[in-house]
């Protein structure tokens, strides 16, 4: 019997190969595409067990590949996004909204979005390990745990939550 999160997970792959055939990429940068478009989403479920996590991991995301490429640029294919995702992060940091499983892909998926569409095949891959190694990391521990132990990252979790 399929279950739903199959289910999800089998259609984020199918999501994630069609957005992927629109790069360009083809042989193993395709794969390498679709993978990290599939494991963002992935890692944008995994981070919402906090209020605004997802969406500052996104905000981070964007903010990284903007200062890198010194433009705006990277945020273009997620631009009409972006403003929904704004107002639902305040509902769900003054804890009035959740985002759920399938808010917190979208948003993990407009990560890879910016990702995939803004790096070169060689960050694209460093990239790619990283969300290996969160996925991974988040199947045996906790995240959360994980956020709380490193100060700097435990700020940014908390800033902007109603408690």
């Amino acid at each position: 019997e399929l279950s739903t999160g199959a289910l999800k997970a089998i259609g984020t792959l199918g999501l994630a190969a069609y957005a992927a055939a629109g790069g360009g990429a083809t042989g193993a940068g395709y794969v390498a595409d679709i993978a990290l478009l599939t494991l963002a989403a992935h890692v944008g479920n995994l981070l919402d067990t906090r209020p605004g996590r997802t969406e500052k991991a996104l905000a981070l995301t964007a903010s990284v590949c903007c200062a890198a490429s010194s433009s705006l640029a990277p945020v273009e294919p997620i631009a009409p996004l972006i403003v929904p995702v704004v107002l639902g992060a305040w509902f769900t940091l003054h804890e009035r909204a959740m985002l759920g499983d399938s808010g917190a892909s979208v948003i993990g998926g407009m990560a890879g979005i910016v990702l995939v569409t803004t790096m070169s095949q060689p960050v694209a891959a460093i990239a790619l390990a990283g969300l290996i190694a969160i996925s991974l990391y988040g199947e045996f521990r906790s995240i959360s745990s994980a956020i709380e132990r490193i100060p700097l990252l435990d700020r940014l979790d908390s800033l902007g939550r109603a408690n």
